[in-house]
C-alpha cells in the first residue's frame, strides 16, 4: 500500500517509481493499493480505482469505466433534433438524446 507514491519527486523520480510499480506487478503479479488525488499519474498505472468518502469505499470501476464516465461532453438544446441527428452523424459524432425535442447530448473521445 502505498500513498502519494510520486509526491514530491522531480521528473526522473516519478519515471523511476512508475516502471518500478509497473514491473512489480506484470513480471510479478504484484498487486499494488495506491492512495492518491492525481487522477493523470494513477490513469498512467491503475487498472481499478475506488473511490472513497469518509472512509468507505462508495464506488468500485475499472480504468475503462472511469475512461468512459470523464469523456468530454456537450449538452444541446435545440428545436429539431433531427436536423442536428443529421450533422452528427455527419461528423461521426456519438451522441443521444435526452428528451425527445429538447436536449441533445454527444460524447467524443479524448
Amino acid at each position: 500500500m502505498l500513498d502519494e507514491p510520486t509526491n514530491g519527486l522531480d521528473p526522473q523520480g516519478i519515471l523511476d517509481i512508475r516502471n518500478l510499480l509497473l514491473n512489480l506487478n506484470q513480471e510479478n503479479g504484484v498487486t499494488i493499493l495506491i492512495s492518491s488525488h492525481i487522477l493523470d499519474e494513477l490513469s498512467r498505472l491503475a487498472t481499478h480505482y475506488g473511490i472513497i468518502d469518509r472512509g468507505r469505499i462508495v464506488k468500485e470501476l475499472s480504468a475503462d469505466e472511469l475512461n468512459t464516465i470523464c469523456r468530454k461532453c456537450m449538452r444541446m438544446e435545440v428545436n429539431d433534433t433531427s436536423i442536428l441527428a443529421r450533422v452528427m452523424d455527419n461528423l461521426n459524432q456519438e451522441y443521444k438524446l435526452f428528451r425527445k425535442r429538447l436536449r441533445m447530448f454527444f460524447r467524443k473521445s479524448l
